[in-house]
């Protein structure tokens, strides 16, 4: 019984102890790592990738983002932009977007220089000489033909650079019609000023039935021409009689829109500005 207790006592004891040491004990910690040995890389990480790589996977990510457009006034075309869950689906359309992507880039390209030379550089010569306090092609036409009557040709130079920059207008127009902004203050405007009744008599005025906002759409395809003010106007032959003229006191299918640099609808009248009867 003795015996027995003793080793109880003895095993209890080394228990005991062991219980204490591992209290006091510190708790092992990781090592730190060598910082003269480098770590491994991670592949995917743009820092650890060469110049290469990464420019390849940058030219991947605009092809598969690419549509050819430029940003100019004369972009017309755009490229595909096809895609599919499938990755062997997805690489084959991939070279299709970027095919057409590059097919499309060139073709904008050639359209924003030959719009720019051909249509854009006339009419943005003129409305700089006009901003500047100049005449306009029309103007210096008409001045030519009495200020130098001894110079040959100049007043037909001239009216042939306003009928040029007439025409170059047109192909942009009706490519790109202007989205109007017809608000409160410019529809009041016409209505006020230019809708028939007897008190407006003296001024221009549109035929009972017709609708300014029509009028106003029907202009989205006609070239605007800068005025000295610094507003746009467009001038529409609408093909039937819509209002009389003050100035030219008759019937005309002739009228105006007067727009600001943001299409902003400014006003409305029938026949042009300021052309009086001769």
């Amino acid at each position: 019984m003795f015996g027995i207790g003793t080793a109880k006592s003895k095993r209890m004891q080394l228990h005991n102890a062991n219980k204490a040491h591992l209290k006091t004990s510190p708790i092992p910690s990781t090592p730190s790592p060598d910082p003269t040995i480098p770590l491994p890389k991670n592949p995917e990480d743009p820092k650890n990738q060469s110049w290469l790589s990464a420019a390849k996977l940058r030219l991947l990510e605009i092809g598969n983002r690419f549509n050819g457009r430029t940003g100019g006034p004369w972009d017309l075309a755009e490229g595909t932009q096809l895609h599919s869950s499938h990755p062997l689906v997805e690489g084959a359309l991939r070279q299709i977007n970027q095919s057409t992507g590059m097919m499309a880039l060139t073709a904008n390209t050639a359209a924003n220089v030959a719009g720019g030379l051909l249509f854009d550089l006339p009419a943005w010569v003129e409305e700089k000489i006009v901003e500047s306090g100049g005449p306009s092609f029309d103007e210096l036409s008409a001045n030519l033909q009495f200020a130098t009557p001894m110079i040959p040709y100049d007043d037909l130079a001239a009216s042939g650079l306003a009928k040029l920059t007439e025409i170059s207008r047109y192909p942009k127009a009706w490519m790109f019609p202007a989205n109007f902004i017809k608000g409160a203050e410019g529809l009041s405007h016409i209505a006020e000023r230019h809708l028939l009744d007897a008190e407006r008599l003296l001024k221009s005025f549109f035929l009972p039935g017709e609708d300014p906002e029509a009028l106003i759409e029907a202009a989205r395809r006609i070239p605007a021409v800068l005025q000295k003010g610094g507003n746009y106007e467009r001038i529409v032959n609408a093909g039937r009689i819509v209002g009389v003229d003050r100035n030219r006191m008759e019937a005309t299918s002739i009228y105006t829109l007067i727009t600001d640099a943001k299409n902003r609808v400014i006003t409305l009248f029938p026949g042009r500005p300021g052309a009086k009867k001769p």
